[in-house]
């Protein structure tokens, strides 16, 4: 069972509707394989990923095209998005990764606002790997000096820099590659 796989079996323990939510044939987890590098995440890399996963599935429910399967009931997507990021910091608190919580807030947030302003699925997938290679990675230059927030406003230089931060990090570890794969992948789910 993957990451993906128990994101659904959380929310169809829910009942009702939900009770039949299962992963569409496409879908697949997009963050283990990054996570599994990070010097912060390897140690618990099958809760990072239920993590970033949830929250990915519950900003997707609110956003665009989830990738499990429920009802065509929109106020129902609503509140299972909610849940799913509810559910996904939860666990993150769990781990005792308070420094993580923050990052992952702070996404939901902005990426939440650039879906609203007309972001494109390049920028918001900018931001969702930025984040993941954050938490994964703990660079030693501070990422709160990384531009998520200009970013999130549309900079195209800071989306750029936020690239470019993220994949130094992985490159770090010697990790690039998989970083590269994880961007075309977020970037296909945002799309």
């Amino acid at each position: 069972m993957n990451e993906l796989d128990e994101v659904a079996l959380e929310l169809a323990a829910t009942g009702g509707e939900l009770a039949e939510v299962k992963p569409m044939a496409n879908g697949k987890p997009l963050f283990y394989e990054l996570l599994e590098q990070g010097s912060a995440t390897r140690e618990a890399v099958r809760d990072y990923g239920f993590v970033f996963e949830s929250v990915l599935e519950g900003y997707l429910m609110h956003t665009g095209t989830p990738r499990l399967y429920l009802p065509e009931n929109r106020d129902l997507k609503l509140i299972a998005g909610d849940f799913l990021y509810a559910v996904g910091l939860q666990r993150l608190a769990q781990l005792g990764d308070l420094q993580a919580v923050g990052l992952l807030a702070d996404l939901i947030t902005l990426a939440s606002r650039l879906h609203v302003e007309g972001g494109t699925s390049g920028q918001k997938g900018t931001l969702w790997l930025a984040t993941v290679a954050a938490v994964a990675f703990r660079p030693t230059a501070t990422f709160s000096n990384w531009p998520f927030r200009e970013a999130a406003t549309g900079s195209t230089e800071a989306a750029d820099r936020l690239l470019m931060e993220g994949r130094a990090c992985a490159e770090k570890s010697g990790k690039g590659q998989i970083f590269s794969n994880t961007f075309e992948a977020i970037h296909a789910a945002l799309s």
